[in-house]
């Protein structure tokens, strides 16, 4: 197949996806609204960077010829459009041939502020545009299918599965490490979905009461000086922020830890928790619906209310003292992600989306 993907170049699945696409034998060209490159793959941008004083939706309309004149010479057999109400929608307007459309989480998912980026009505009729042309429909979670299907899309449409995590990069560490104090690692990033400050006022009162731990808080972001300063202002000197770092590294900061920690506000599917999963940590995460299709309260994890400090401090007092739960939760979580969250896997079933679509022009 020929396969054109509509993606930022810079969005965590674009890479992924064309990667598993041009490897599996098929014609892969991602056009971008950016420029960032992708080693080993042909990236057309369509424009620069949008600068600040440029709404966003009058960028993307800016963009909408040059999409469409990119797409034409290219000659695809079907276009994947992850995320929704961006890339399902610029697609929908310029592109009348197989198209596949896939919901990632923010696209349709109310941010940290409870609201869409646009008028509730014009979210749902956006939804609608991308979706209801398209001849396949993914969502990387049942919520954000169930969001879909409240805008007004049929729901036996969506197909449901996560990009999932290279099991080969993400394995457990060996018996010989993990030494000293339990390492407590966040991989989210400094934005306020995630609201990370919660993890550094929890860790706070850990510190304060002794506890022993080292903890690393993996990413750049907007915010992270201010997580910085609030960790200074509360005297926590055992939390490591390390800013962007090379993708390679995330697999041995993560065997390095024992306990995976996340605040995030919404989510669909986190690929961070499956990374975590995979490589064996205990999930200690916010009790949203993207996490309860992965976690058993007590059992596989440790839930906590969004924005609730002393509750995410209880839930890793715990965690940090039960040495028995973690293990018994390692084994299954690494088996639950080799079922429903391995990157291979997935990546057929997601070929296999794209196959039936470009085969139905034809119907």
């Amino acid at each position: 197949m020929r396969i054109a993907i509509v993606s930022q170049s810079d969005n965590p699945w674009t890479a992924p996806y064309a990667r598993g696409f041009l490897a599996a034998g098929h014609a892969v060209r991602v056009f971008s609204y950016n420029a960032d490159p992708i080693e080993g793959i042909e990236v057309v941008a369509l424009r620069g960077k949008r600068p600040a004083w440029i709404p966003r939706e009058i960028w993307f309309a800016m963009v909408l010829p040059r999409l469409q004149s990119a797409l034409r010479k290219f000659a695809p057999d079907v276009v994947f459009s992850p995320y929704v109400s961006s890339n399902g929608v610029t697609t929908a307007l310029v592109w009348k041939g197989p198209r596949v459309v896939s919901a990632r989480g923010s696209d349709v998912n109310p941010g940290a502020d409870g609201r869409y980026p646009t008028w509730p009505w014009l979210h749902r009729r956006l939804v609608r545009l991308a979706c209801n042309g398209a001849k396949g429909l993914h969502a990387v979670s049942e919520e954000l299918a169930e969001r879909v299907a409240a805008c007004g899309v049929d729901r036996t449409r969506i197909e449901c599965f996560p990009l999932g995590v290279d099991l080969r990069r993400f394995s457990p560490a060996g018996e010989a490490s993990g030494g000293g104090a339990p390492g407590i690692v966040c991989t989210r990033r400094q934005e306020a979905i995630y609201a990370n400050h919660v993890i550094v006022a929890a860790l706070g009162r850990l510190a304060k009461e002794g506890a022993a731990f080292r903890a690393v808080m993996v990413g750049g972001g907007p915010l992270l000086e201010s997580r910085r300063e609030q960790a200074r202002r509360l005297g926590v000197a055992s939390i490591e922020f390390t800013g962007q770092i090379a993708r390679d590294r995330l697999g041995e900061i993560l065997r390095a830890s024992r306990i995976y920690v996340s605040a995030s506000l919404s989510d669909g599917t986190s690929s961070s928790l499956l990374e975590a999963l995979a490589t064996g940590l205990f999930p200690v995460v916010s009790r949203i619906r993207g996490n309860l299709d992965w976690i058993r309260d007590g059992e596989t994890g440790l839930l906590f209310d969004p924005g609730d400090e002393e509750g995410l401090a209880r839930a890793l007092r715990r965690a940090l003292g039960d040495e028995d739960l973690r293990a018994r939760a390692a084994k299954e979580n690494r088996e639950l992600v080799e079922r429903e969250g391995s990157l291979d896997r997935n990546m057929e079933r997601m070929l296999s989306l794209l196959d039936r679509a470009a085969r139905a022009r034809s119907r």
